[in-house]
């Protein structure tokens, strides 16, 4: 039996999956198994998966998409190990990721669930690292934002006892999981950046995507009493789906959320500058948002590569996707 059930759920994602499955074949722990769940692609992603000739890899094609949270509970269902690790096709680990990870599990206590780490999130406009300290039982934090799934490594029985991933959810399902286990288990950290984030493709992770409104609505229904217990997780979910609404030609209803977060004392430099623009509408929202993405995109050009770790560009450049993500190749 494997230590580590990798899950790597995947639609139409041919021309990156590859990347994902070598940066787990090339981590310094070696005892797992990668499970491809192909969400019903109509591209080459068995054809990709396939060409990898090692016996650690299973690929299991589902006859139609349901989405990424069924997908996982399916890859959850079919694994083997000890522990469950979640990679998004788009994604990568650095060699160490497994390594390190296991390495506090055996120094914490039974009481720890989840040990995550730090990601490098590397967009076609700029990059950015995600660092979070939160540890023990953190529910309160984790109300105003998810941890990133593929830094996650999960007791696998622990996601039998919460009940896996909910498929009724279209969009933040990791913060919904989350929640539910840090309720009764414990989490830990990995001090070090061991996960890159890519976007290649708008996705529900994005907030644009109407399905991340709906997965947001679902969200505030089940954790309603306990957001507005937590004043700041509440407001920041509303300026995420206002900002989400705006994006999608819907700056009337973003508004009303936004007024919505100021109620509650969630008043920050930025939230007025998306109230006053989103005054003038969707269209005049999203040059604005556009003009911002520009300038994002300007100034990576000038200093952004030069603010990447050493070890961390060493890596990116291993993957020539990520040269052409960064401006260096066409």
């Amino acid at each position: 039996m494997p230590t580590v059930s990798v899950v790597i759920p995947t639609y139409n994602r041919a021309f990156v999956i590859g990347d994902a499955i070598r940066s787990v074949l090339e981590q310094t722990f070696q005892d797992f198994e990668i499970i491809v769940v192909d969400d019903g692609s109509t591209d080459n992603t068995a054809e990709v998966v396939k060409s990898f000739n090692d016996d650690r890899i299973r690929y299991i094609r589902l006859d139609k998409n349901r989405g990424a949270a069924a997908a996982r509970n399916v890859g959850t269902r079919e694994s083997k190990g000890e522990y469950i690790a979640f990679l998004d096709s788009d994604d990568l680990w650095l060699p160490t990721k497994l390594e390190k990870q296991l390495e506090v599990f055996k120094k914490s206590n039974p009481g720890v669930g989840v040990v995550y780490c730090d990601i490098f999130v590397l967009l076609r406009h700029r990059v950015y690292v995600v660092k979070r300290r939160d540890k023990g039982h953190i529910y309160s934090e984790l109300l105003g934002g998810a941890i990133s799934t593929p830094s996650l490594l999960i007791r696998r029985e622990i996601l039998k006892d919460v009940g896996g991933w909910d498929e009724s959810f279209p969009a933040v399902q990791d913060r919904e999981l989350e929640l539910r286990i840090s309720k009764k288990y414990g989490f830990e950290y990995v001090d070090s950046i061991e996960v890159v984030v890519r976007a290649f493709s708008k996705g529900v992770s994005y907030l644009n995507n109407p399905n991340r409104i709906l997965g947001l609505n679902l969200f505030m229904k089940k954790y309603l009493k306990d957001l507005l217990a937590n004043k700041q997780a509440m407001g920041k979910t509303y300026i995420e789906m206002a900002h989400s609404y705006c994006r999608i030609g819907k700056c009337n209803i973003g508004i009303k959320y936004m007024l919505k977060a100021v109620s509650l004392g969630y008043v920050k430099p930025t939230v007025g500058i998306m109230l006053l623009v989103a005054m003038f509408g969707s269209d005049i929202y999203n040059i604005i948002w556009s003009i911002y993405q520009t300038i994002h995109r300007l100034f990576f050009k000038v200093w952004g590569r030069k603010r990447i770790p050493k070890n961390i560009m060493e890596f990116l450049m291993r993957y020539e996707r990520n040269k052409r993500l960064l401006g260096l190749s066409k």
